[in-house]
Protein backbone atom coordinates (compact mmCIF):
# COMPACT_ATOMS: atom_id res chain seq x y z
CA UNK A 1 0.00 0.00 0.00
CA UNK A 2 0.81 3.76 -0.54
CA UNK A 3 0.64 6.82 0.81
CA UNK A 4 -0.12 10.04 -1.30
CA UNK A 5 0.94 13.10 0.20
CA UNK A 6 0.39 16.74 -2.45
CA UNK A 7 2.40 19.67 -0.53
CA UNK A 8 1.69 23.23 -1.56
CA UNK A 9 0.50 22.42 -5.43
CA UNK A 10 -0.07 24.90 -7.23
CA UNK A 11 -1.63 25.02 -11.60
CA UNK A 12 -1.79 27.46 -14.29
CA UNK A 13 -3.80 27.51 -17.23
CA UNK A 14 -4.44 29.78 -19.74
CA UNK A 15 -2.72 32.06 -17.70
CA UNK A 16 -5.26 31.24 -14.99
CA UNK A 17 -4.52 29.84 -11.55
CA UNK A 18 -6.85 26.60 -11.57
CA UNK A 19 -5.06 25.42 -8.12
CA UNK A 20 -3.56 27.59 -5.61
CA UNK A 21 -1.10 26.03 -2.91
CA UNK A 22 -3.01 22.92 -2.32
CA UNK A 23 -2.03 20.19 -0.01
CA UNK A 24 -3.39 16.87 0.81
CA UNK A 25 -2.41 13.90 2.69
CA UNK A 26 -3.95 10.08 1.50
CA UNK A 27 -2.99 7.24 4.19
CA UNK A 28 -1.78 4.24 2.80
CA UNK A 29 -4.94 2.06 2.26
CA UNK A 30 -7.45 4.82 2.81
CA UNK A 31 -10.43 6.14 0.32
CA UNK A 32 -10.59 9.68 0.06
CA UNK A 33 -13.35 11.95 -1.56
CA UNK A 34 -12.39 15.52 -3.19
CA UNK A 35 -15.80 17.05 -3.49
CA UNK A 36 -16.00 20.68 -5.04
CA UNK A 37 -18.06 22.72 -7.41
CA UNK A 38 -17.81 22.37 -11.36
CA UNK A 39 -14.48 24.42 -11.91
CA UNK A 40 -12.73 24.01 -8.79
CA UNK A 41 -10.41 22.43 -9.73
CA UNK A 42 -11.16 18.66 -9.40
CA UNK A 43 -10.10 17.10 -12.65
CA UNK A 44 -7.12 19.24 -13.11
CA UNK A 45 -5.72 17.58 -9.55
CA UNK A 46 -5.91 14.41 -10.74
CA UNK A 47 -4.21 15.35 -14.10
CA UNK A 48 -1.77 15.95 -11.88
CA UNK A 49 -1.52 13.26 -9.80
CA UNK A 50 -1.78 10.84 -12.77
CA UNK A 51 0.94 12.46 -14.45
CA UNK A 52 -0.80 13.97 -17.37
CA UNK A 53 0.36 17.23 -16.50
CA UNK A 54 2.72 19.26 -14.63
CA UNK A 55 2.64 20.58 -11.38
CA UNK A 56 3.58 24.29 -11.88
CA UNK A 57 4.85 25.19 -7.75
CA UNK A 58 5.03 22.29 -5.25
CA UNK A 59 4.84 18.76 -5.33
CA UNK A 60 3.51 15.47 -5.59
CA UNK A 61 4.71 12.18 -3.32
CA UNK A 62 3.97 8.55 -4.02
CA UNK A 63 4.75 6.79 -0.56
CA UNK A 64 8.63 7.89 -0.31
CA UNK A 65 8.98 8.76 -3.96
CA UNK A 66 8.56 12.41 -5.63
CA UNK A 67 6.65 11.60 -8.87
CA UNK A 68 6.36 15.32 -9.74
CA UNK A 69 8.00 18.50 -8.79
CA UNK A 70 8.96 22.14 -9.69
CA UNK A 71 11.46 23.59 -10.64
CA UNK A 72 13.63 25.22 -7.73
CA UNK A 73 11.43 23.88 -5.14
CA UNK A 74 14.36 23.08 -2.75
CA UNK A 75 12.90 19.62 -1.79
CA UNK A 76 13.89 16.07 -1.33
CA UNK A 77 12.06 12.98 -1.09
CA UNK A 78 8.81 13.99 0.65
CA UNK A 79 9.93 16.44 2.72
CA UNK A 80 8.98 19.68 2.78
CA UNK A 81 10.90 23.02 4.17
CA UNK A 82 11.48 26.75 4.80
CA UNK A 83 12.57 26.27 1.07
CA UNK A 84 9.58 24.85 -0.85
CA UNK A 85 7.59 27.33 0.61
CA UNK A 86 9.51 30.23 -0.63
CA UNK A 87 9.72 28.86 -3.84
CA UNK A 88 5.66 28.33 -3.68
CA UNK A 89 5.40 31.87 -2.87
CA UNK A 90 7.62 32.80 -5.69
CA UNK A 91 5.07 30.51 -7.84
CA UNK A 92 2.09 31.74 -7.00
CA UNK A 93 2.52 35.35 -7.51
CA UNK A 94 2.85 35.15 -11.26
CA UNK A 95 2.14 33.10 -13.97
CA UNK A 96 5.68 33.11 -15.38
CA UNK A 97 7.37 32.59 -11.98
CA UNK A 98 5.16 30.24 -11.23
CA UNK A 99 5.80 28.08 -14.40
CA UNK A 100 9.75 28.43 -13.79
CA UNK A 101 10.04 27.99 -9.56
CA UNK A 102 11.99 31.85 -9.90
CA UNK A 103 10.20 34.85 -8.50
CA UNK A 104 11.12 36.96 -5.23
CA UNK A 105 10.22 33.82 -3.14
CA UNK A 106 11.70 31.43 -5.59
CA UNK A 107 15.25 33.09 -6.03
CA UNK A 108 15.53 33.24 -2.21
CA UNK A 109 15.23 29.42 -2.01
CA UNK A 110 18.42 27.96 -1.17
CA UNK A 111 19.47 24.28 -2.36
CA UNK A 112 17.13 25.05 -5.54
CA UNK A 113 16.75 22.01 -7.62
CA UNK A 114 15.81 20.66 -11.55
CA UNK A 115 12.34 20.02 -11.48
CA UNK A 116 10.89 16.06 -11.06
CA UNK A 117 8.41 14.09 -13.18
CA UNK A 118 7.65 10.89 -13.34
CA UNK A 119 5.56 9.72 -16.47
CA UNK A 120 2.22 8.57 -16.23
CA UNK A 121 2.89 5.24 -17.05
CA UNK A 122 5.82 4.66 -15.11
CA UNK A 123 3.75 6.01 -11.47
CA UNK A 124 1.77 2.63 -10.80
CA UNK A 125 -1.11 4.91 -10.77
CA UNK A 126 -4.25 3.35 -12.03
CA UNK A 127 -7.55 5.67 -13.54
CA UNK A 128 -10.92 5.59 -14.01
CA UNK A 129 -12.78 7.75 -16.25
CA UNK A 130 -16.05 9.53 -16.57
CA UNK A 131 -17.39 7.39 -19.36
CA UNK A 132 -15.10 4.74 -18.35
CA UNK A 133 -13.07 4.86 -21.58
CA UNK A 134 -13.93 1.01 -22.77
CA UNK A 135 -12.38 0.06 -25.90
CA UNK A 136 -15.27 -0.59 -28.26
CA UNK A 137 -13.63 -2.86 -30.22
CA UNK A 138 -12.46 -5.21 -27.54
CA UNK A 139 -14.00 -7.53 -25.26
CA UNK A 140 -14.50 -7.36 -21.60
CA UNK A 141 -11.72 -9.62 -20.94
CA UNK A 142 -9.35 -8.06 -23.40
CA UNK A 143 -10.46 -4.44 -21.70
CA UNK A 144 -9.58 -5.84 -18.39
CA UNK A 145 -5.91 -7.72 -19.81
CA UNK A 146 -4.70 -4.37 -21.52
CA UNK A 147 -1.65 -2.90 -19.73
CA UNK A 148 -1.13 -6.55 -17.81
CA UNK A 149 1.69 -7.30 -20.37
CA UNK A 150 3.01 -3.68 -19.59
CA UNK A 151 2.81 -3.83 -16.02
CA UNK A 152 6.78 -4.58 -14.77
CA UNK A 153 8.95 -2.22 -13.77
CA UNK A 154 7.37 0.51 -15.14
CA UNK A 155 4.53 0.74 -12.98
CA UNK A 156 6.37 1.21 -10.04
CA UNK A 157 7.66 5.03 -8.98
CA UNK A 158 10.86 4.40 -7.11
CA UNK A 159 11.68 1.18 -9.40
CA UNK A 160 11.08 3.92 -12.41
CA UNK A 161 14.10 5.84 -10.32
CA UNK A 162 16.15 2.64 -9.36
CA UNK A 163 16.34 0.41 -12.55
CA UNK A 164 18.44 -2.32 -9.94
CA UNK A 165 15.34 -2.24 -8.01
CA UNK A 166 13.28 -3.26 -11.19
CA UNK A 167 15.83 -5.89 -12.74
CA UNK A 168 15.69 -7.59 -9.55
CA UNK A 169 12.41 -8.01 -9.11
CA UNK A 170 11.32 -8.75 -12.47
CA UNK A 171 7.58 -8.85 -12.75
CA UNK A 172 6.30 -11.00 -10.29
CA UNK A 173 5.04 -8.49 -7.68
CA UNK A 174 1.89 -6.95 -9.67
CA UNK A 175 -0.65 -9.23 -8.50
CA UNK A 176 0.36 -11.95 -11.29
CA UNK A 177 3.03 -13.49 -9.35
CA UNK A 178 2.25 -17.65 -9.56
CA UNK A 179 -1.22 -17.15 -11.89
CA UNK A 180 -1.86 -16.47 -15.28
CA UNK A 181 -3.21 -13.20 -16.88
CA UNK A 182 -6.52 -15.01 -17.43
CA UNK A 183 -6.81 -15.97 -13.34
CA UNK A 184 -5.81 -12.02 -12.74
CA UNK A 185 -8.73 -11.46 -15.01
CA UNK A 186 -11.11 -13.51 -13.33
CA UNK A 187 -9.65 -12.56 -10.06
CA UNK A 188 -10.32 -8.74 -10.42
CA UNK A 189 -13.64 -9.66 -12.10
CA UNK A 190 -15.26 -11.49 -9.40
CA UNK A 191 -13.34 -8.49 -7.53
CA UNK A 192 -16.00 -5.72 -8.86
CA UNK A 193 -18.75 -8.29 -8.80
CA UNK A 194 -18.56 -8.71 -12.32
CA UNK A 195 -19.91 -12.42 -13.76
CA UNK A 196 -17.56 -14.20 -15.56
CA UNK A 197 -20.79 -14.98 -18.44
CA UNK A 198 -19.73 -11.03 -19.50
CA UNK A 199 -16.54 -11.38 -19.89
CA UNK A 200 -16.81 -12.62 -23.94
CA UNK A 201 -18.98 -9.36 -24.58
CA UNK A 202 -18.42 -6.13 -25.91
CA UNK A 203 -19.25 -3.00 -24.01
CA UNK A 204 -21.92 -2.00 -26.28
CA UNK A 205 -23.24 -5.47 -25.16
CA UNK A 206 -23.96 -4.63 -20.74
CA UNK A 207 -24.85 -1.90 -18.69
CA UNK A 208 -23.67 1.43 -18.17
CA UNK A 209 -23.08 0.26 -14.18
CA UNK A 210 -21.62 -3.08 -15.88
CA UNK A 211 -19.34 -1.12 -18.04
CA UNK A 212 -17.59 1.14 -15.46
CA UNK A 213 -16.97 -1.77 -12.93
CA UNK A 214 -14.94 -3.21 -16.03
CA UNK A 215 -13.06 0.18 -16.41
CA UNK A 216 -12.36 -0.33 -12.87
CA UNK A 217 -11.41 -3.83 -13.02
CA UNK A 218 -8.79 -3.08 -16.23
CA UNK A 219 -7.88 -0.40 -13.58
CA UNK A 220 -7.39 -2.76 -10.66
CA UNK A 221 -5.61 -5.57 -13.02
CA UNK A 222 -2.03 -4.60 -12.78
CA UNK A 223 -1.68 -3.76 -8.96
CA UNK A 224 -1.71 0.05 -8.66
CA UNK A 225 -0.45 1.32 -5.87
CA UNK A 226 -3.07 4.41 -6.33
CA UNK A 227 -6.42 4.27 -8.45
CA UNK A 228 -8.20 7.49 -9.26
CA UNK A 229 -12.01 8.24 -9.66
CA UNK A 230 -13.00 10.82 -12.36
CA UNK A 231 -16.66 10.98 -10.97
CA UNK A 232 -17.15 7.55 -12.42
CA UNK A 233 -20.72 7.41 -11.57
CA UNK A 234 -22.45 10.60 -13.02
CA UNK A 235 -23.40 9.34 -16.17
CA UNK A 236 -25.80 6.44 -14.42
CA UNK A 237 -29.07 7.16 -13.23
CA UNK A 238 -29.96 7.07 -9.66
CA UNK A 239 -30.87 3.74 -8.53
CA UNK A 240 -28.34 2.57 -11.16
CA UNK A 241 -25.33 4.90 -9.41
CA UNK A 242 -26.22 4.16 -5.75
CA UNK A 243 -25.85 -0.10 -6.80
CA UNK A 244 -22.53 0.22 -8.41
CA UNK A 245 -21.40 2.81 -5.80
CA UNK A 246 -21.45 -0.04 -3.41
CA UNK A 247 -20.05 -2.36 -5.45
CA UNK A 248 -17.18 -0.31 -5.87
CA UNK A 249 -16.48 0.34 -2.76
CA UNK A 250 -16.48 -2.76 -1.56
CA UNK A 251 -13.95 -3.97 -4.38
CA UNK A 252 -11.41 -1.35 -3.02
CA UNK A 253 -12.04 -2.58 0.43
CA UNK A 254 -11.20 -5.78 -0.80
CA UNK A 255 -8.43 -4.54 -2.80
CA UNK A 256 -6.90 -2.34 0.27
CA UNK A 257 -5.58 0.28 -2.86
CA UNK A 258 -4.81 3.94 -1.66
CA UNK A 259 -8.00 5.61 -3.71
CA UNK A 260 -9.08 8.89 -4.62
CA UNK A 261 -12.48 9.67 -5.83
CA UNK A 262 -13.30 13.19 -7.10
CA UNK A 263 -16.92 14.09 -7.33
CA UNK A 264 -19.69 17.10 -7.31
CA UNK A 265 -21.95 15.22 -5.12
CA UNK A 266 -21.80 15.90 -1.76
CA UNK A 267 -24.35 12.63 -0.46
CA UNK A 268 -20.94 10.36 -2.78
CA UNK A 269 -18.62 12.31 -1.19
CA UNK A 270 -20.12 11.71 2.54
CA UNK A 271 -20.56 8.04 2.01
CA UNK A 272 -17.42 7.00 -0.13
CA UNK A 273 -14.62 6.43 2.26
CA UNK A 274 -12.54 7.36 5.41
CA UNK A 275 -11.73 11.24 4.22
CA UNK A 276 -13.47 13.85 2.57
CA UNK A 277 -11.63 17.05 1.38
CA UNK A 278 -13.76 20.55 0.25
CA UNK A 279 -11.83 21.79 -2.99
CA UNK A 280 -13.27 25.83 -3.42
CA UNK A 281 -10.70 27.99 -5.49
CA UNK A 282 -8.40 25.82 -6.52
CA UNK A 283 -7.47 24.80 -2.71
CA UNK A 284 -8.67 22.61 0.29
CA UNK A 285 -10.66 24.64 2.41
CA UNK A 286 -10.88 21.56 4.90
CA UNK A 287 -10.78 18.38 5.08
CA UNK A 288 -11.19 15.17 7.32
CA UNK A 289 -13.19 12.22 8.30
CA UNK A 290 -16.94 12.32 6.79
CA UNK A 291 -18.93 12.93 10.12
CA UNK A 292 -16.52 15.65 11.44
CA UNK A 293 -16.24 17.55 8.21
CA UNK A 294 -20.41 17.61 7.75
CA UNK A 295 -20.88 18.12 11.92
CA UNK A 296 -18.36 21.02 12.00
CA UNK A 297 -17.57 22.92 8.66
CA UNK A 298 -15.40 25.68 8.77
CA UNK A 299 -17.26 28.25 6.91
CA UNK A 300 -21.17 28.82 6.09
CA UNK A 301 -20.56 28.40 2.50
CA UNK A 302 -18.89 25.00 3.24
CA UNK A 303 -21.82 23.89 5.37
CA UNK A 304 -24.48 24.88 2.73
CA UNK A 305 -22.41 23.24 -0.16
CA UNK A 306 -22.08 19.73 1.66
CA UNK A 307 -25.99 19.77 2.42
CA UNK A 308 -29.31 21.52 2.50
CA UNK A 309 -29.24 24.35 5.22
CA UNK A 310 -30.88 27.21 6.07
CA UNK A 311 -28.75 30.60 8.02
CA UNK A 312 -31.08 32.61 10.20
CA UNK A 313 -30.01 35.72 11.94
CA UNK A 314 -29.82 35.47 15.93
CA UNK A 315 -28.75 36.96 18.92
CA UNK A 316 -26.16 35.21 20.92
CA UNK A 317 -27.67 35.70 24.44
CA UNK A 318 -24.75 33.56 26.62
CA UNK A 319 -21.36 33.35 25.02
CA UNK A 320 -20.91 30.54 22.57
CA UNK A 321 -17.22 31.12 22.19
CA UNK A 322 -15.08 31.08 19.18
CA UNK A 323 -14.22 27.84 17.70
CA UNK A 324 -10.75 26.58 16.89
CA UNK A 325 -11.71 25.22 13.66
CA UNK A 326 -12.76 28.14 11.82
CA UNK A 327 -9.40 29.45 9.46
CA UNK A 328 -9.58 28.29 6.26
CA UNK A 329 -7.92 24.59 5.40
CA UNK A 330 -8.68 23.36 8.87
CA UNK A 331 -9.25 19.93 9.42
CA UNK A 332 -10.44 19.79 12.91
CA UNK A 333 -13.36 21.06 14.37
CA UNK A 334 -14.67 23.77 16.65
CA UNK A 335 -14.71 22.94 20.38
CA UNK A 336 -18.28 21.99 21.62
CA UNK A 337 -19.57 25.46 22.66
CA UNK A 338 -22.55 25.57 25.53
CA UNK A 339 -23.70 28.97 24.31
CA UNK A 340 -27.27 30.00 23.68
CA UNK A 341 -28.77 31.78 20.78
CA UNK A 342 -31.99 33.29 19.99
CA UNK A 343 -33.57 33.18 16.70
CA UNK A 344 -36.83 33.73 14.55
CA UNK A 345 -37.42 29.67 15.96
CA UNK A 346 -36.60 30.45 19.68
CA UNK A 347 -34.18 30.20 21.86
CA UNK A 348 -31.59 27.27 20.79
CA UNK A 349 -28.11 25.56 21.88
CA UNK A 350 -24.92 25.99 20.35
CA UNK A 351 -22.85 23.40 18.94
CA UNK A 352 -19.87 24.94 17.46
CA UNK A 353 -18.72 28.81 16.87
CA UNK A 354 -17.25 29.29 13.76
CA UNK A 355 -17.43 33.20 13.91
CA UNK A 356 -14.07 33.99 14.53
CA UNK A 357 -12.00 36.26 12.21
CA UNK A 358 -15.27 37.96 10.75
CA UNK A 359 -17.32 40.97 11.90
CA UNK A 360 -20.74 39.71 10.72
CA UNK A 361 -23.69 39.43 12.51
CA UNK A 362 -24.25 35.81 14.04
CA UNK A 363 -25.99 33.44 11.70
CA UNK A 364 -26.86 30.06 12.86
CA UNK A 365 -26.94 27.22 10.32
CA UNK A 366 -29.94 24.57 10.80
CA UNK A 367 -30.33 21.41 9.05
CA UNK A 368 -33.47 20.61 7.20
CA UNK A 369 -33.06 16.59 9.43
CA UNK A 370 -33.26 19.02 12.48
CA UNK A 371 -36.30 20.90 12.42
CA UNK A 372 -40.20 19.45 13.04
CA UNK A 373 -43.32 20.70 11.97
CA UNK A 374 -46.80 20.88 14.29
CA UNK A 375 -50.15 22.04 13.40
CA UNK A 376 -51.87 22.36 16.42
CA UNK A 377 -50.21 24.52 18.37
CA UNK A 378 -51.85 27.62 20.25
CA UNK A 379 -48.42 29.68 19.61
CA UNK A 380 -47.50 29.08 16.22
CA UNK A 381 -44.54 30.46 14.51
CA UNK A 382 -45.05 30.16 10.47
CA UNK A 383 -47.08 30.47 8.11
CA UNK A 384 -47.92 28.89 4.86
CA UNK A 385 -47.24 31.35 1.73
CA UNK A 386 -47.42 28.65 -0.82
CA UNK A 387 -47.10 24.61 -1.09
CA UNK A 388 -45.92 22.50 -4.20
CA UNK A 389 -47.24 19.27 -4.16
CA UNK A 390 -45.21 16.72 -5.54
CA UNK A 391 -45.84 13.00 -4.83
CA UNK A 392 -45.12 11.74 -1.03
CA UNK A 393 -43.78 15.27 -0.13
CA UNK A 394 -44.99 19.00 -0.43
CA UNK A 395 -42.49 22.01 -0.56
CA UNK A 396 -43.88 25.02 1.55
CA UNK A 397 -42.90 28.50 1.39
CA UNK A 398 -43.28 29.81 5.15
CA UNK A 399 -43.29 33.41 6.74
CA UNK A 400 -41.71 33.74 9.56
CA UNK A 401 -42.85 36.03 12.37
CA UNK A 402 -42.17 37.11 15.96
CA UNK A 403 -46.42 37.23 16.07
CA UNK A 404 -48.36 35.18 14.40
CA UNK A 405 -52.28 34.73 14.81
CA UNK A 406 -53.07 31.15 16.14
CA UNK A 407 -55.91 29.49 14.76
CA UNK A 408 -58.06 26.35 16.52
CA UNK A 409 -56.56 22.68 16.94
CA UNK A 410 -55.34 20.99 13.90
CA UNK A 411 -55.97 17.26 13.48
CA UNK A 412 -52.75 16.60 11.80
CA UNK A 413 -49.51 16.37 14.30
CA UNK A 414 -46.15 16.74 12.94
CA UNK A 415 -43.85 15.40 10.54
CA UNK A 416 -40.17 15.59 9.60
CA UNK A 417 -39.10 18.46 7.38
CA UNK A 418 -36.63 17.53 4.84
CA UNK A 419 -35.05 18.45 1.57
CA UNK A 420 -33.68 21.90 1.61
CA UNK A 421 -34.17 25.64 2.68
CA UNK A 422 -34.36 28.72 0.83
CA UNK A 423 -34.63 32.93 0.70
CA UNK A 424 -37.86 34.14 -0.04
CA UNK A 425 -39.11 31.86 -2.60
CA UNK A 426 -36.07 32.16 -4.68
CA UNK A 427 -33.91 28.91 -5.56
CA UNK A 428 -30.40 29.41 -4.05
CA UNK A 429 -28.95 25.91 -4.83
CA UNK A 430 -30.21 24.48 -1.92
CA UNK A 431 -29.26 26.49 0.90
CA UNK A 432 -29.46 30.14 1.70
CA UNK A 433 -29.43 32.63 4.22
CA UNK A 434 -33.24 33.36 5.60
CA UNK A 435 -34.90 36.09 3.74
CA UNK A 436 -37.17 38.92 3.97
CA UNK A 437 -40.65 38.84 2.46
CA UNK A 438 -42.65 42.18 2.21
CA UNK A 439 -43.82 42.31 5.14
CA UNK A 440 -40.27 42.64 6.45
CA UNK A 441 -40.92 38.77 7.86
CA UNK A 442 -38.38 35.89 7.39
CA UNK A 443 -39.38 33.54 4.51
CA UNK A 444 -37.69 30.48 3.63
CA UNK A 445 -38.98 27.17 1.43
CA UNK A 446 -39.07 23.35 3.47
CA UNK A 447 -39.62 19.87 1.93
CA UNK A 448 -42.72 17.90 3.90
CA UNK A 449 -42.70 14.10 3.72
CA UNK A 450 -46.37 14.00 4.00
CA UNK A 451 -49.55 12.22 2.68
CA UNK A 452 -51.76 15.13 3.33
CA UNK A 453 -50.92 17.03 0.86
CA UNK A 454 -54.33 18.90 0.76
CA UNK A 455 -54.11 19.76 4.52
CA UNK A 456 -51.11 22.78 4.07
CA UNK A 457 -53.07 25.57 2.34
CA UNK A 458 -51.98 29.02 2.11
CA UNK A 459 -52.60 31.11 5.13
CA UNK A 460 -52.40 27.87 7.69
CA UNK A 461 -49.59 28.18 11.00
CA UNK A 462 -48.04 26.28 11.90
CA UNK A 463 -45.04 25.63 14.59
CA UNK A 464 -41.13 24.79 13.45
CA UNK A 465 -39.47 23.14 16.11
CA UNK A 466 -35.48 22.78 16.05
CA UNK A 467 -34.20 19.43 17.26
CA UNK A 468 -30.52 19.55 18.73
CA UNK A 469 -27.92 22.37 18.93
CA UNK A 470 -27.01 25.10 15.68
CA UNK A 471 -23.32 26.27 14.34
CA UNK A 472 -23.06 29.62 14.47
CA UNK A 473 -21.09 31.57 11.52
Amino acid sequence: MTSLTISGVSKSLGGNWVLRDLSLTVDAGSRTAVVGASGSGKSTLLRLIAGFDRVDAGQIALGDTVVSAAAGSGVDGAGTGAAEGAGRAGAVAGADAGRTGAGAGGSAASGARASTFVAAHRRGVGYVAQDGALFPHLTVQQNISFGLAHAGRAAHPDRAAHPDRAARAGRTDRGTRGTSARDRIREVAELVALDAALLSRYPHEISGGQQQRVALARALAPSPSVILLDEPFSALDTGLRAQTRQAVIAALEASAVTTILVTHDQEEALSFGQQIAVISGGTIVQAGAPVDVFDSPVTAETAMFLGEAVLLPCTVRESAGAGAGAGAGASASASPSRGVVSCALGELPVRHDHRAGTDRAARALIRPSQLTAHFDTVSPNAIIVAAHYAGDNVELILRLAAETAPQGPQTYAGGTLIGYARAGGASTGGASTGGAGASGALTIAVTLATAEAREFRPGRTLTLRVKGAVNLY
